[in-house]
C-alpha cells in the first residue's frame, strides 16, 4: 500500500479542510487541535504538522516542535550518551501529537508515523543536531511508545497523567560502531520510498 507523508502547509487551508473535514478521531483534543490549531501552527512555523495519506484519504497525522533537556537531568544524560560535565541543555525533537483515524487504527500506521520521526531526528542531528526523540505521553499511550522503544525517565511535569519518555537517535559514528549503520540507513531508505519522502531520501543517499 502506497503512503505519502506532507506538511500540511503544502495545502491551501481550503484544500487542508477538505482533506480532514470527515475523518474521525475518537480522541477529542487529538481531532480539534487537527480542526482548529494545526494549520495556523505549521504556517507560522511553531509546531510543525503532517499528514498520512493513501490515495487522498487522511490515515492519521503527527506534529512536531524542536526542545530541549535539561542540562542537570543525569538519567537523561546517561541514557543519551551525553557526558555528566555539559552544562548545556540538550537538543532534541519532541512529537507535540500523534493521531490514527479510528477505523484505520490496529494497522501498524502509528509505527509507521514514529518511523518517520525517527528519520526526521536523525536528519535534524546531521543539521543542526538532536540526541533524541521525545514526547509527553498520556498514561494510555504509553504502552504505545514503549512498544517503539521509547524509555520513561524523570518525570519534571505535576501532571501526573503525563510521562516523560525518550527515544535515543545514535549518531553516525555510534552506528558504524555498533555495526548498525547499512541497516539503518536501509530501514530509513525503504520508510522514505513507502511514504514518498523524496527530500528525505535525497539526504540519506548523501550518507553511502
Amino acid at each position: 500500500m502506497p503512503f505519502k507523508i506532507t506538511q500540511i502547509s503544502n495545502y491551501t487551508k481550503g484544500e487542508f479542510k477538505q482533506l480532514i473535514k470527515n475523518i474521525n478521531i475518537s480522541v477529542e483534543p487529538l481531532k480539534s487541535y487537527l480542526n482548529s490549531m494545526s494549520y495556523k501552527h505549521t504556517v507560522d512555523g511553531c509546531f510543525i504538522t503532517y499528514l498520512l495519506e493513501n490515495d487522498n484519504e487522511v490515515l492519521g497525522y503527527i506534529s512536531f516542535s524542536n526542545t530541549v533537556i535539561d542540562s542537570d537531568s543525569e538519567e537523561a544524560k546517561e541514557l543519551l550518551n551525553v557526558s555528566k560535565g555539559m552544562k548545556y541543555p540538550i537538543p532534541t525533537l519532541k512529537i507535540t501529537r500523534l493521531a490514527i483515524v479510528d477505523h484505520f487504527q490496529r494497522q501498524q500506521l502509528g509505527k509507521l508515523l514514529i518511523a518517520f520521526a525517527e528519520i526526521k531526528a536523525f536528519i535534524q542531528q546531521e543539521s543542526t543536531g538532536c540526541k533524541a526523540l521525545v514526547v509527553d505521553s498520556k498514561n494510555i499511550a504509553i504502552d504505545f511508545y514503549k512498544n517503539a522503544n521509547f524509555i520513561e525517565v524523570e518525570n519534571y511535569s505535576d501532571d501526573d497523567s503525563i510521562v516523560f519518555m525518550i527515544k535515543k537517535i545514535f549518531t553516525i559514528k555510534e552506528l558504524k560502531k555498533e555495526d548498525i549503520f547499512d541497516e539503518t540507513i536501509k530501514n530509513y531508505n525503504e520508510i522514505c520510498r513507502l511514504c514518498n519522502l523524496d527530500t528525505e531520501l535525497s539526504f540519506l543517499s548523501t550518507l553511502i
